[in-house]
């Protein structure tokens, strides 16, 4: 049997995830500029703003890093950590 408090958890990280990936795609095609995904979970280095007039490229990369990331949170904020078995 699946830990209860475990599911939960796990929804309530995936929606705010999911939630997030959103919100700075949306404000990146709002605005014109998107911070650049970091690797690190501690702030010591600096956010990188990527504006979409100077780097267009790299700016369509950090969308589609953005995207990719959105997906995955959804379906664990739907369906929970432990998928049902088919």
């Amino acid at each position: 049997m699946e830990f209860f408090l475990t599911e939960i958890l796990a929804r309530l990280v995936g929606a705010f995830m999911a939630f997030d990936c959103v919100h700075m795609i949306w404000a990146g095609l709002r605005d014109g500029k998107i911070r650049a995904f970091q690797t690190s979970f501690l702030n010591i280095w600096p956010n990188w703003e990527i504006d979409r007039q100077e780097w267009p490229v790299m700016f369509w990369i950090q969308i589609g890093i953005q995207a990719f990331f959105f997906f995955p949170c959804l379906l664990i904020a739907i369906l929970g950590w432990n998928l049902p078995r088919l």
